[in-house]
């Protein structure tokens, strides 16, 4: 099947709100990235991005790269805007080269048509390649009330328990074998084997019991209970590294052994496993309230349907207002998503503030969960601060380095605020969380 097949990606236009899909690649659906192409005159020619097992170079060069690649990822653009006409180009080229084709430029819908019309259907993998399909204003408005669902199973702690009484089984086995007669044994291996068909038989019946309740008759306008532990990761502002927190997180969960669910702050996140921060959350067409259920609907049967042990929620946009001109659309974003879903553990994701009285990490903490019913239980500051040189009511951020911005951490007084960027804090970090929701939930997946 064409899934299986391992395509050597490159990325374009790339931009800095990509560089987390670099660093964590290794979640990509059975592919990897071999370039990394900008056009001329974004300033991102020879840009170095550290991933798990090499340094990947940021390009200018697109013919070069359409060589090394199977496949090209078109992808949004951030700060900076592609011409459609170079946009198309680039896209042409790369069909005549024979080279599938990943695009996932869904802003523009306008654009989105026109260059769906160039793509022939042989070459456009994009469906192929997503984990997840992206998600349309119609979906998850057929969900039944679940009434007195019970919670997930501790998935871990059972498997061990059950480890358990399987080795004390066999040398139970063994002693009773040593002492009985063949008919005996006869019987003991007929009793066993029952055991087993009557385990597989509530097996299925919690499988078909399980569909049913996804199937049941709708009631559009109930919330659920989520019975999963949920991780939330709002920013104060955007730019502020929302991203790489879900996919790091993601990463060391996963690699913990954990099932996790993920819904991504962007649309396009399905490649690498997240399901993508669904489209009706942006329609015009649908009133406030319904977009509260129905995001809550659309994570009760992604909880129905993976059972995950945490699920990881992205939060898009700014939660708090800068001033009057920069309102971050006020949060609306953060308040549908903390009405439907009541979150666990929540990470605010923030800029580093020059003056110190800005780094009131408490405060912040009390004002979030005043507005969200979030509460905040880590920070994270990522590597860009207010530029106070623009003379200008539309705010602007300059990049710093990351060294700066972990020594300073180190200053603030908190045992709570991190540079989620470095591996070994992210570690400690999923540890942390992982012992935050057993204390709090002992009864949940973790």
């Amino acid at each position: 099947m064409e899934q299986s097949i391992m395509y050597r990606i490159m990325l374009y236009p790339f931009n800095k709100d990509y560089e987390p899909v670099v660093r964590h690649q290794n979640l990509l659906n059975n592919s990897y990235i071999t370039g990394l192409v900008s056009p001329r005159g974004w300033g991102l020619e020879h840009t170095q991005i550290e991933c798990t097992t090499e340094i990947m170079r940021v390009s200018c060069d697109y013919k070069e790269a359409l060589s090394n690649c199977s496949a090209v990822w078109f992808i949004e653009d951030s700060n900076l805007t592609l011409p459609e006409s170079l946009l198309k180009n680039r896209l042409e080229e790369a069909i005549q080269n024979g080279k599938k084709i990943i695009y996932t430029r869904y802003r523009n819908k306008e654009e989105l048509n026109r260059m769906a019309q160039i793509i022939p259907s042989d070459l456009n993998i994009t469906r192929l390649i997503m984990h997840h399909e992206n998600t349309n204003h119609e979906m998850f408005t057929d969900m039944a009330p679940i009434v007195q669902e019970p919670m997930n199973p501790d998935k871990k702690v059972y498997e061990q328990v059950n480890q358990k009484q399987v080795n004390q089984e066999q040398v139970n086995q063994r002693q009773v074998n040593q002492n009985q007669v063949n008919q005996n044994q006869v019987n003991q291996n007929q009793v066993n084997q029952n055991q087993v068909n009557q385990n597989q038989v509530n097996q299925n019946q919690m499988v078909q019991e399980h569909k049913a309740q996804v199937q049941k008759i709708k009631e559009p306008n109930i919330c659920y209970d989520i019975n999963t532990p949920v991780i939330a990761v709002l920013g104060a502002y955007q730019g502020t590294d929302k991203y790489e927190i879900q996919l790091a997180l993601r990463n060391e969960l996963l690699e913990k052994g954990y099932q996790v669910s993920s819904i991504s702050s962007r649309r396009d996140s399905s490649i690498l496993g997240l399901h993508p921060f669904p489209e009706f959350m942006y329609a015009d067409t649908i009133n406030e309230a319904d977009k509260i259920v129905r995001y809550n609907h659309y994570i009760k049967q992604i909880e129905l349907t993976e059972n995950p042990e945490v699920i990881i929620i992205g939060v898009p946009g700014g939660a708090i207002p800068f001033d009057q001109y920069n309102h971050n659309n006020f949060g609306i974003l953060t308040y549908e998503i903390s009405r439907a879903v009541n979150c666990d553990c929540g990470i605010m994701a923030l800029p580093y503030f020059s003056l110190q009285v800005d780094n009131n990490y408490d405060k912040i903490a009390k004002e979030i969960y005043n507005r969200f019913r979030i509460s905040i239980d880590y920070f994270h500051i990522s590597a860009i601060t207010e530029d106070i040189t623009q003379d200008s009511f539309v705010k602007s951020f300059i990049t710093l380095d990351r060294t700066f911005i972990r020594k300073k951490i180190g200053t603030f007084g908190y045992d709570n605020v991190y540079d989620f960027t470095d591996r070994t804090t992210i570690t400690e970090i999923a540890d942390k969380i992982i012992d935050q929701l057993s204390e709090n939930c002992s009864d949940l997946p973790l």
